[in-house]
């Protein structure tokens, strides 16, 4: 008894080439893609981000469609603004945030005590305004 296994096409083999490439990667890489290390790729300072696993998703599915034919480039490159801009959107805040804290000044408080017989400001003794039993500079 003889059998027959069927002829695998060309794209078959593509599909073939790209799950092993992937299971090696995967194999290669398996400590250190951890669940929380995958779903942290969607995650915005530790929270959960809709606006960046939207981005993803909309990248991912125009790059699928560019690679199947069924889109034309210039629609791949329009579609791919969505995410761009989804993506930059989310940097927005943090780029106001460090330029907001170029302006803050935070200096430590300074309590000096300096006792003088006599000062001058502009060219005038200030002691000599100062009437005699008045009180002293500090």
């Amino acid at each position: 008894m003889t059998v027959q296994l069927p002829t695998l096409q060309e794209n078959h083999w593509h599909y073939l080439l790209g799950t092993g490439i992937t299971a090696l990667v995967y194999w290669w890489l398996r400590s250190e893609l951890t669940p929380r290390r995958v779903i942290s790729i969607f995650e915005t300072e530790g929270v959960l981000s809709a606006r960046q696993i939207l981005a993803w998703v909309l990248a991912i599915f125009t790059m699928c469609m560019l690679a199947a034919g069924r889109i034309s480039p210039s629609q791949a490159e329009s579609l791919l603004l969505i995410p761009l801009g989804l993506f930059g959107f989310g940097t927005l805040p943090k780029v106001a945030d460090k330029l907001k804290a170029l302006t803050t000044v935070n200096a430590r408080q300074v309590k000096a005590q300096v006792e003088t017989d006599s000062l001058t400001m502009n060219g005038a003794t200030v002691n000599d305004t100062i009437p005699p039993g008045g009180p002293k500079l500090y």
